[in-house]
Order: structure tokens, then C-alpha cells, then sequence
């Protein structure tokens, strides 16, 4: 376990394994604290087996074993939602 100085963050939701090629899609990022730093797991939807299982990671194996695939999301407000509406 290694703990980081920043949390783990990523502006991308589709990743594709190195090894193995399969697409995992983040479900979710938690990062927990403690006095040296921070350890951070990802939960990912698709495994090697199966498509729709469920995984979690540790952000430092995460990051080692995949890599990013397509455009970036953008963090939209609410308000930003509301006027692209219009």
C-alpha cells in the first residue's frame, strides 16, 4: 500500500487494460485519508471475464495496468446543464 500526497483524480471514463486489451468503464473513485497522505481505490464496471461485472482497484495498480481511452469529460455544473437545455 503507498500512500499519495494528492488524491487520485481523472478526467477520463473509459480506460482499456495494457495486457490483456479489454475496456473498463469508472464507476467510482474513493479516496481515503489518513496522516501520511492518501490511499485511493477505483471501482470499475467490466472485467477480462465478464463485461457488466464489477472490480475495484488500487489507484497505483490502476494506473500501472490500464491506460486512458477517448475524449476527456469535462466536470459540468448544474447550471451549465440547465442552459445547454436551451
Amino acid at each position: 500500500m503507498t500512500l499519495r500526497q494528492k488524491p487520485f483524480e481523472t478526467s477520463y471514463p473509459k480506460w482499456r487494460h495494457l495486457r490483456h486489451g479489454y475496456t473498463v468503464k469508472i464507476s467510482g473513485i474513493l479516496n481515503y485519508r489518513s496522516d501520511n497522505g492518501f490511499y485511493s481505490t477505483v471501482s470499475v464496471e467490466g472485467t477480462r471475464q465478464d463485461p457488466k461485472a464489477k472490480a475495484t482497484w488500487s489507484a497505483d495498480a490502476f494506473r500501472k495496468n490500464f491506460e486512458p481511452i477517448g475524449r476527456k469529460k469535462k466536470p459540468r455544473s448544474a447550471t451549465d446543464r440547465l442552459l445547454d437545455e436551451d
